[in-house]
Formats: structure tokens, C-alpha cells, sequence
């Protein structure tokens, strides 16, 4: 998790680095630590229960709302807000490594 710390850099170049070697290397671990954490999105997402991973779907990455979504999944709203709070309930728990700092703290 070390890799965590280097996520909010800037590619920069530095003084006496005209080549721009140094910020080619951190672009690369910034690279590395997305990468990184899209496959633990994706794999903490695979493990859900499909209704949770569908409402999530629906609600995030094709940003419909909740009535929009229970229409699309065929379920009432009430339902539907009850598996996407769940689901997101299950994501907070399964990347909590990905939490910052100061969120650990509280």
C-alpha cells in the first residue's frame, strides 16, 4: 500500500531533469496505482450479488436515478435503494485499503 502514497503526485519535471526522466517514473506508479485500483473496484464489484451489482450499475455508471433504475430492473424503489446501499455498504468494506489516511483516523 506504500504505492497509495505516490497517487496524488504531479507529473512534473524537476530542476537539473531535461529529459524528464523522473516524471516519467512517477506517471508510471500513478499509472500502476490506477490500474491497481480499477482491479480491486472490479473484483470487489464481481463479488456482489448480481441484483446489488445491477442497481449499482444502473445508478452510477448510467447515472439513473432511482425511480429510473427500479423501472429498468423491474423492482420497487424502496428495493432497489435497499440493494444499492447495501452493495455500496459491501464496496466501502472491501476497499477500505483504498481509504485515505485521515478516513482511517475517524
Amino acid at each position: 500500500m506504500h504505492v497509495r502514497g505516490q497517487a496524488s503526485r504531479v507529473d512534473t519535471i524537476a530542476p537539473g531533469d531535461p529529459d524528464g526522466s523522473t516524471a516519467e517514473a512517477i506517471g508510471a506508479a500513478d499509472i500502476d496505482v490506477d490500474v491497481a485500483r480499477r482491479l480491486d473496484v472490479a473484483g470487489a464489484m464481481a463479488r456482489l450479488p448480481e441484483v446489488r451489482r445491477r442497481a449499482l450499475f444502473h445508478c452510477f455508471q448510467l447515472d439513473l436515478s432511482h425511480e429510473e433504475a427500479a423501472v429498468v430492473l423491474g423492482m420497487p424503489v424502496g428495493t432497489l435503494e435497499s440493494h444499492v446501499a447495501r452493495g455500496k455498504a459491501r464496496l466501502r468494506e472491501a476497499l477500505m485499503a483504498w481509504a485515505p489516511a485521515r478516513l482511517e483516523q475517524t
